[in-house]
């Protein structure tokens, strides 16, 4: 295992986590973005920030101990895969699997990122997500986020400004 903290975003749905993480990588070539793999369809406006597979590839993979852990939510599958040594990795994860791994990785920090809810709903809305425009989750994994996370960032602010912020924590 790497002796350096790895970092974890975690937060709602249209948070803007994926797009954070490229800017983060952009200026950071040396962080390992890691993918969890999930078996829920991609949305046709949806970047890279999962490996999309079948059910079948799923299980297969699970099957092989790929996986350091599995969650089930919204109806989908999603795994984690074990984490390259001697990198500095960063992951987007569900608050409910964030116990898990700072059992396994103890060093990491972990970064809630959120936005008022009326903001969130409105990402949702704009990316045609609306299975996930529920007020009592998204307030729920808030909620959650913030007694898991080491660090907070308002994604409600410019995309420099919560860049700057994560510049900070991921150096600090």
């Amino acid at each position: 295992m790497s002796n350096d903290r790895h970092i974890v975003l975690i937060g709602p749905s249209g948070s803007g986590k994926s797009t954070l993480v490229k800017r983060l990588i952009e200026k950071n070539p040396s962080l390992v973005w890691i993918k969890t793999y999930t078996t829920r369809s991609k949305r046709s406006d949806e970047d890279d920030s999962h490996e999309f597979i079948s059910e079948a590839a799923f299980q297969d993979l699970k099957d092989k101990n790929v996986f350091i852990g599995t969650l089930n939510a919204f109806d989908a599958q999603y795994g984690l895969p074990s984490l390259p040594e001697a990198s500095r990795c960063i992951l987007l994860l569900r608050a409910p699997v964030i116990k898990l791994f700072k059992e396994t990785y103890p060093k990491s920090i972990v970064i809630e990122v959120d936005a008022p809810l009326h903001i969130l709903k409105q990402r949702l809305s704009d990316r045609r997500s609306i299975d996930r425009i529920d007020d009592e989750s998204l307030l729920q994994e808030i909620k959650l986020g913030s007694t898991l996370a080491d660090a907070h960032v308002d994604t409600s602010q410019s995309i420099d400004d919560c860049t700057r912020q994560l510049m900070d924590l991921v150096h600090g």
